[in-house]
């Protein structure tokens, strides 16, 4: 065993504009180890392995494969220095067979031959190595997820490489399917190869992983053995909240009845605001809903509800589905199978502005206003279902928009963006308003100080489902919640109960 690590990084680190998405990160990667990395949405963890991999250019530190200074080559380059990699989407050559795509790397790789016969014939035993032989003379379009995942490998294995990198090689795999890739990778790793994986299934992470590196913000929070990492208090805290590793300690049936005056004095604002006829109402009914992007099924038979005037929080790790999930429900997504009803309306299969017009509002990740124009103008394009929306309704919800009307967004902060966009659902006056990872990219004060504002639109007359990275803060303010777990939903029921579950934990970090 070489005493030169197979991959150094020094400081290494990229910004986009103001954001850092890496940041000074440092690591020693030992040959024949493997190193499992994790982290919470924008930690950087794929911005991390394109710096590595040359698909993007560091502005700080640098890459050292065996020894060798390869910061900012080109990806080719690092090929050859047998270096490969997966990526989160699958992208074959769709006009070559399973087979002849495979021969691609070995022709070009770093032993790479000028014979097609030889190539052809290497590409075989790769294909056999990763079990999907029989398919080698199949279009990659005819491949189920799972073996166009193991198509993945075959192509990064004809490179023959020193350094495998996996990025979110479970993606999309039902738990069945799972463990025979973690199988693969443990036959890698008795080689002698050294793997780095990103991944976001911690059952994987746990079987597989010599050492955890946790990133988080684009910095390095921690690294060590995978049990010890993922039970520490920073890590729990990255993942699950800034108050919930001692919160989640503290809360028993005792604390969680303390809550109960508080969500009886929210319940009963919401009654006094609320229509007879509609405090009973279960205002949004999803029964086995099943969706997805393209072959990649991501929900599996979802079902939720969400009544009049109720804030419904729906937590769980990354790619657990709960983006997607609403997504479907705004018609973005197509539904495979289910159903979606809304106020007594089937609204399954329906188009977006009709999901519009009916009343449900929808908050996307990453906020996706318009930057260059002011907050009035983003403000006025959200009202567009009912003109006759009163800016200053929702300035009485955000007061520090009031004094920005006329700022553009794209100069604004991050909270007062999340702000704007909140504010900007609510201009259609919708009976049902759906919030995308309000906490992301925000300070905690900051974070607080937002979900103070939904018992409020909750209020108003407004029902809201909140996915939320946050998961104190998420469970605090709703008064039901659901926890989704590769595409299924895992737990359900009252939010301050779940809050000191313990299974919550373990469904994130994979231990309890």
């Amino acid at each position: 065993m070489s005493a030169v690590p197979v991959l150094e990084t020094r400081g290494l680190g990229i910004r986009f504009g103001g954001l850092k998405a890496v940041d000074d990160v440092s690591l020693s990667v030992p040959e024949g180890l493997t190193l499992g990395v994790i982290g919470p949405n924008g930690a950087g963890k794929s911005t991390f392995i394109n710096l590595v991999t040359g698909h993007l250019k560091p502005t700080s530190g640098t890459v050292l494969v065996d020894g060798r200074d390869l910061t900012g080559v080109k990806p080719w380059v690092i090929a050859k220095a047998r270096v490969a990699r997966t990526f989160q989407i699958v992208k074959p050559f769709r006009g070559m067979t399973v087979r002849e795509n495979v021969a691609v790397g070995v022709l070009y790789g770093p032993d790479g031959t000028g014979r097609m016969s030889t190539a052809l014939k290497q590409a075989d035993e790769i294909l056999a190595e990763v079990g999907i032989f029989e398919l080698g003379d199949r279009p990659p379009g005819e491949l189920s997820v799972a073996d166009a995942r193991r198509l993945e490998f075959a192509k990064a294995l004809a490179l023959k490489p020193r350094l495998l990198l996996l990025d979110e090689v479970m993606a999309g795999l039902r738990p069945g399917e799972i463990e025979p890739s973690l199988q693969l990778i443990r036959d890698l790793k008795a080689r002698g190869m050294t793997i780095i994986v990103v991944e976001h299934v911690m059952k994987a992470i746990l079987a597989v992983s010599d050492e955890v590196l946790v990133l988080n913000a684009g910095q390095r929070l921690m690294l060590g053995p995978p049990r010890e990492v993922l039970s520490d208090p920073q890590v729990i805290e990255a993942y699950l909240g800034h108050k919930y590793a001692t919160r989640a300690a503290q809360l028993s049936e005792a604390a969680s009845a303390a809550l109960a005056p508080t969500r009886q004095r929210q319940r009963q604002r919401r009654k006094r605001s609320t229509s007879p006829r509609r405090r009973w109402l279960r205002m949004l009914e999803v029964k086995g809903v099943c969706a997805g992007y393209g072959r990649v099924q991501v929900l599996w038979d979802v079902d939720l509800t969400v009544s009049a005037n109720e804030i419904v929080a729906l937590v769980g790790p990354n790619g657990a589905g709960k983006t997607t999930l609403l997504r479907a429900l705004s018609g973005m997504v197509p539904i495979r199978d289910g159903s979606v009803t809304f106020l007594g309306e089937d609204i399954t299969g329906r188009s977006i502005e009709r999901i519009v017009d009916l009343g449900i509002s929808h908050v996307p990740e990453g906020r996706r206003l318009f930057p260059g124009l002011t907050v009035k103008d983003n403000l006025r394009l959200g009202g567009w279902r009912n003109r006759n929306t009163d800016i200053d309704r929702v300035i009485d919800l955000f007061p520090k928009l009031g004094d920005r009307l006329s700022q553009v967004t794209g100069s604004m902060s991050g909270g007062e963006q999340q702000m704007c966009a909140i504010a900007r659902g609510l201009m259609g006056k919708p009976d049902l308003i759906m919030i995308d990872e309000l906490s992301m990219g925000l300070a905690p004060v900051i974070v607080e100080e937002i979900i103070g504002r939904l018992a409020d639109i909750a209020a108003s007359g407004t029902a809201v489902l909140l996915v939320e990275q946050d998961v104190d803060a998420a469970l605090t303010v709703a008064e039901r919640a659901y926890v989704m777990e590769t595409g299924r939903v895992v737990m359900s029921g009252n939010a301050g109960v779940l809050l000191a579950d313990p299974r919550i934990q373990q469904s994130y970090l994979g231990i309890a």
